[in-house]
């Protein structure tokens, strides 16, 4: 899918990269991390969601993904780490 976004719509402006830290290496700052319908589509969810936090976003909004199979209803989960806040350079 990178490479036919690359061949299709890459420009100056819009960029496809093989993984998130591929993708902001070169961010001067982290404030939040999308994924919107993405996190269930990959082949380690739950490992995804750990290098994402170990990235040092201060936010993460996560959108779109089954948190218990079944439920009609979605969840909505606001956490503050300070300790994530920390390594960003941000907390006290």
């Amino acid at each position: 899918m990178v490479k036919a976004g690359r061949r299709r719509f890459e420009d100056g402006r819009l960029r496809f990269f093989d993984s998130v830290p591929q993708a902001i290496a070169d961010l001067p700052d982290r404030h939040v991390l999308m994924a919107q319908g993405s996190l269930q589509s990959l082949p380690d969810p739950m490992g995804a969601l750990e290098e994402f936090v170990q990235l040092g976003f201060l936010s993460m909004y996560l959108t779109r993904f089954d948190v218990v199979e079944g439920m009609d209803r979605p969840v909505i989960v606001r956490l503050v780490n300070k300790t994530v806040r920390q390594r960003s350079g941000t907390g006290s």
